[in-house]
């Protein structure tokens, strides 16, 4: 038996009460209404639950909803395809950064990996390239203004090198 979900949901109930008939704080309720939830999601978490069957499990309600159904099936994927962006965005900066290690020029980079890119690949390796291709023209670009701003501020103090002893 699970001493501490039955603890802190009798306290909830006693907090409910004390509430209806004054004196509970609502802060109060809602952080012992979270320690309950988060008991329940590690415990199925230990079971062998994934977060994603936990999502599901928690929209149980609104998705037999047709009208609700669509939106949340929507909102879960969009957040699913944006953690797969991130990862493959990441994996790219690793992959660049290996490359960089090995003395590979971004241009010799760009041109290998676009000759890949024009093989007969999957979608899916090739959205990555896709994105691996972005991510070395980003960094190019800025290296180029990183590169431009360090000249203009050499310039710059060269100029003001010479027109001080000019002045003198």
């Amino acid at each position: 038996m699970d001493y501490k979900k039955k603890y802190l949901k009798y306290k909830l109930k006693y907090l409910n009460f004390k509430k209806i008939y004054g004196g509970a704080d609502a802060m109060e309720l809602q952080q012992i209404n979270n320690n309950i939830i988060k008991l329940r999601i590690s415990s199925l978490v230990t079971q062998g639950y994934t977060l994603d069957q936990l999502w599901f499990m928690a929209n149980e309600k609104l998705l037999r909803n047709p009208e609700h159904r669509l939106a949340l099936l929507w909102t879960r994927t969009k957040e699913i395809i944006e953690d797969t962006k991130a990862k493959i965005k990441d994996n790219a900066l690793r992959i660049i950064e290996d490359r960089r290690r090995d003395n590979v020029s971004l241009d010799e980079m760009y041109n290998e990996y676009l000759r890949i890119f024009q093989s007969n690949i999957t979608h899916g390796n090739r959205y990555a390239l896709c994105i691996l291709l972005q991510t070395i023209i980003d960094i190019a670009a800025e290296e180029q203004t990183a590169a431009e701003e360090q000249a203009a501020a050499e310039k710059q103090t060269k100029d003001d090198f010479e027109s001080f002893f000019n002045d003198s």
